[in-house]
């Protein structure tokens, strides 16, 4: 009855995507009928939150197929479910029958209102309402907490959320939950006293290991009385099997209290947690191959990149971030064309789009500026799948000692080539000499021939040692030294005949990093060279010191050299004397080249020649 006195018939929820049409139809034909309409494309807690006040469910299926019967079967296993549509049975029959369909009406019927208004009040008459309350009381708390049980992402997490569940939502007060380990149950987590059969159990044994084998919830009335099992406990027990994962026990507190609802809600909670767990175990397992496939990945020490279709970093070791001024965050955004040329010397995009799309693989070279040092690489890339889609696997490999390499036996082979000119040119004039004075003297007896064989013999011995000073010197220096300028030039002063020719030092001397015995050979070629092109020139030393580095200045103020000419000067043979060999500076720029240093020639302040050896490293 309601407050007028009238008589009110059940609630109906219509959902449909012709639930306002279907619902004025019934309230037509059945004024005391109280139909509820829901749209189809309404989310299914629109219709969960008039559950508490239905007493049937009317639903066409195209609404989104069962969705919304599932979700409202988990709140509520008793409410008439019936189905009135217009497709064909055979359509859906299977999902009917999985999601629990209580009726079906075929909506195309002529009289399809009257057999669907026939339906509900038969099926209503049959509700019983106070089962129903009895079962959503603990339906709904429970679907409700199964969406924090999906979201756990810890085993035991979620094994605690359960027993929580099973004490406070389903009244379980004695319970417990066993997880299976090397074929024994072992309980992990528990409520109350005498909660289950044992803390641990093997697999196969009692009526947990019955339940576990067999995959079926058992709910025994009376343990004592239970075949096969030796107890005398007189009390109810029910035994869940959790998937593969375990059991679950519950202990009533006498024989035969727990009902066939206790029963579905224990199965219904273990289901959940059954799948919650496989869930973690496999998400386990994929972090686990993950954590696997990263600690390989970063134990190899040359940079690995893997790029997706779109060329764009996918993954990335740590050596390649090592090897470029990005974060792992800022290089996953980019892509191979985004990378700005100020960093990365080389660019392969079109190459490695061609191998995504055809397959096989590239090589090519790089060079990359990671804070200021520009260190070239090898990328060695070929074509990958994963999951169906193309990818690009690649190894970038420093050649920096390659390089270095090949740098020193080109400069090794233009030592060898400038050795042979020495050798089979420069030597030919003074051999010719000195074997055409030794002939005359031999046929004029005149001694005076054997002093001009004698300085043309001194003349390839000059040739001679300079060339191998040459080859030498110009060998990369690998381990350089602290050095002091000052007295390194005042010791190569001392080597040099200066006869009239004046030296000024720097009063303070600075110690640079260098290869000490070639720095000073360095030094003397310069200073030898202002003394045999000037007479009695004075020669001024001066050290610059900018940031990290040094500039060595040694000027003079003879003739000096034109401009046009100083490039030549540096290239070994080059000289405007008769008695010189034409190597002291080309031996000057084959050790700053061997050093790393810079050379240059300019004129003095003087109006002489001015060399600069630049970048030289100090000393800490």
């Amino acid at each position: 009855m309601n407050a007028k006195g009238e008589s009110t018939g059940p609630t109906v929820l219509v959902v449909a995507d012709t639930a306002t049409r279907v619902t004025a139809e019934l309230s037509r034909r059945a004024p005391s009928l109280s139909a509820i309409p829901i749209d189809a494309a309404t989310d299914a807690s629109d219709v969960l939150n008039h559950l508490s006040e239905a007493d049937c469910l009317v639903v066409d299926p195209t609404a989104g197929d069962f969705d919304t019967v599932e979700r409202v079967r988990e709140y509520d296993a008793l409410l008439p479910i019936v189905l009135f549509t217009a497709r064909d049975p055979a359509a859906f029959a299977e999902a009917a029958i999985r999601a629990d369909v209580t009726d079906h009406v075929p909506a195309t019927d002529e009289d399809a209102y009257d057999r669907l208004l026939d339906r509900i009040e038969r099926r209503v008459t049959r509700y019983d309402r106070e089962t129903v309350d009895r079962v959503s009381t603990r339906m709904q708390p429970l679907a409700a907490f199964t969406s924090d049980l999906h979201a756990c992402t810890d085993e035991l997490e979620a094994i605690e959320m359960a027993a929580d569940a099973a004490t406070q939502i389903l009244a379980f007060d004695r319970c417990s939950f066993g997880i299976e380990r090397d074929g024994m149950l072992r309980v992990v987590e528990e409520r109350g006293d005498e909660h289950g059969e044992a803390d641990v159990l093997p697999s196969d044994e009692g009526i947990a290991g019955l339940s576990y084998q067999s995959g079926e919830a058992l709910l025994i009335d009376d343990v004592a009385a239970y075949p096969h099992v030796e107890s005398d406990n007189e009390v109810a027990l029910l035994s869940v099997p959790i998937g593969e994962h375990g059991i679950f026990q519950a202990v009533g507190d006498g024989v035969g209290v727990f009902t066939t609802e206790d029963h579905e809600a224990a199965v219904l909670l273990c289901d959940h947690l059954a799948e919650t767990l496989s869930r973690i175990e496999r998400e386990d397992e994929i972090a686990e191959q993950e954590r696997f496939f990263r600690e390989v990945l970063n134990s190899i020490p040359d940079p690995v990149y893997i790029l997706d279709e779109s060329l764009r970093f996918d993954t990335v070791n740590d050596a390649l971030l090592e090897a470029v001024p990005y974060s792992r965050d800022q290089l996953v955004e980019m892509s191979v064309a985004e990378i700005p040329n100020d960093t990365v010397e080389g660019d392969f995009t079109t190459e490695l789009q061609e191998i995504l799309d055809s397959g096989g693989s590239f090589r090519g070279e790089i060079e990359v500026n990671n804070d200021g040092e520009c260190i070239p690489y090898q990328l060695n890339t070929r074509r990958i799948v994963h999951d169906g889609e193309p990818m690009l696997l690649g190894v970038a490999r420093d050649i920096s000692e390659r390089k270095a390499r090949e740098e020193e036996l080109r400069r090794q082979n233009e030592r060898l080539d400038e050795f042979a000119s020495v050798v089979s040119h420069d030597l030919r004039t003074p051999l010719n000499v000195a074997s055409g004075r030794i002939e005359l003297a031999r046929e004029t007896e005149d001694a005076s021939h054997l002093g001009a064989a004698e300085d043309a013999l001194d003349r390839m011995t000059t040739l001679i040692q300079d060339a191998m000073t040459l080859a030498r010197d110009g060998r990369t220096v690998e381990s350089p030294s602290p050095v002091e300028l000052t007295p390194l030039v005042e010791t190569a002063w001392n080597g040099v005949p200066a006869d009239g020719a004046t030296l000024s030092v720097p009063a303070e001397s600075v110690t640079v990093l260098a290869d000490k015995p070639r720095l000073q050979r360095c030094v003397e070629n310069v200073l030898r060279n202002a003394v045999d092109h000037a007479e009695d020139p004075h020669i001024d030393v001066s050290v610059t010191v900018t940031g990290d580095t040094a500039t060595l200045s040694i000027c003079d103020d003879g003739p000096g050299i034109p401009a046009d000419e100083r490039e030549d000067v540096l290239q070994s043979g080059y000289t405007t004397s008769s008695e010189g060999s034409g190597l002291g500076l080309g031996i000057v720029a084959r050790i700053a080249e061997a050093h790393g240093w810079g050379i240059s020639l300019s004129e003095s302040d003087a109006g002489g020649l001015c060399v600069e050896l630049s970048r030289i490293a100090l000393a800490e």
